[in-house]
């Protein structure tokens, strides 16, 4: 049989609010109650009823998560990460993944947007297209976007800064004496469209000093059915370690 507020209250001898109370860490009940009150909860193994839960605070304590590619290692970590800290508040999460779709993405929000308190988001959608988020910020989306950055969105984001990682990573190989390409080289292979991070990252190639020593490691940048690319390439510098695999 499922254990109940009331058969916690009953325990201890208390009322049913101030178990409540304690259970949701409510500033009124000191700390000494609320140990008490967690300890028969834990041996009576008392679950909260989810739902009714809902009704009451009017949260679903579920989160959502888009992410581009879920198997990638890049996601899986961010995922991880982001799990430790809302299992401990009491939240779950709920999982999508658009396969680089940007309508799939859309699809995926809609689906979660009405079940969750909130969507952290790694967005496949091109950076000026941000229509459609901007009229659910306006009915009330809470919304945090990891990895990629959109354009003219108020809301929160968590970013690399990629010029940075750049510069750090051509420091490196220069200081390990790995050849130099120029930055002539580097700045022919900015095209537009390219996703906002690229140019950020050879930025900071550039910026690392007058000569730049890695090669591209990406079939945008040389043939990777060359062999005669890999036998001058004498360092990579990757988005990933699968990328570099």
């Amino acid at each position: 049989m499922r254990t109940t507020l009331a058969d916690i209250s009953r325990e201890l001898g208390v009322s049913k609010m101030t178990v409540s109370r304690a259970i949701n860490n409510h500033p009124a009940i000191n700390s000494e109650t609320r140990k008490r009150v967690l300890a028969v909860a834990h041996r009576l193994k008392y679950q909260p009823n989810q739902h009714a839960r809902a009704l009451v605070t009017n949260r679903s304590y579920l989160l959502g998560m888009i992410v581009p590619d879920l198997i990638h290692s890049y996601y899986a970590e961010i995922l991880r990460g982001i799990e430790s800290v809302v299992r401990s508040a009491g939240y779950q999460i709920l999982i999508g993944n658009t396969d680089e779709d940007a309508a799939k993405e859309i699809t995926e929000v809609e689906a979660l947007r009405h079940r969750t308190d909130g969507l952290i988001i790694a967005s496949a959608l091109p950076p000026d297209k941000t229509r459609e988020y901007r009229k659910m910020l306006r009915d009330g989306l809470k919304l945090v976007l990891i990895d990629r950055q959109l354009k003219n969105l108020s809301c929160p984001a968590v970013t690399t800064n990629n010029v940075q990682v750049g510069r750090l990573a051509t420091e490196h190989l220069i200081s390990m004496g790995v050849y130099a390409l120029s930055r002539d080289h580097i700045r022919q292979h900015l095209r537009p469209g390219e996703p906002l991070d690229m140019p950020q990252l050879l930025q900071g190639l550039i910026d690392a000093g007058e000569f730049v020593n890695t090669y591209q490691a990406n079939c945008k940048w040389f043939d990777i059915g060359n062999p005669a690319d890999y036998a001058r390439a004498q360092a990579l510098i990757t988005s990933s370690d699968d990328t570099q695999l």
